[in-house]
């Protein structure tokens, strides 16, 4: 079977009377822990806004760990958002503050 590159879609959301709800995990269920997700899919001060999206990435256990040698190259990790305050909204290097 081929690799797809979208493996799960989740669709969380804010109900006024239960706080974030996980409401949507397709095609399968992800996790037990549907409050946990879906507080790190909801952005903090996503209240102030009409509305917004959050993309995330998950790691993927994995069958077999690839060696890799002591002195392999890391990569930096990047953050990025989608700023949607800029006349044209478009995604921008998040800070390290943030």
């Amino acid at each position: 079977m081929a690799e797809r590159f979208i493996e799960h879609v989740l669709l969380a959301e804010f109900d006024i009377d239960k706080g974030p709800v996980l409401r949507v995990q397709y095609p399968t269920k992800v996790t037990e822990d549907d409050q946990l997700v879906a507080e790190l899919m909801l952005p903090e001060g996503v209240h102030n806004r009409l509305q917004d999206w959050t993309a995330f990435m998950l790691n993927r256990p994995s069958v077999q760990l690839p060696e890799v040698a002591s002195t392999a190259k890391r990569w930096p990790v990047q953050v990025y958002r989608y700023d949607t305050s800029l006349t044209k909204p478009e995604w921008v290097l998040a800070a390290a503050n943030e």
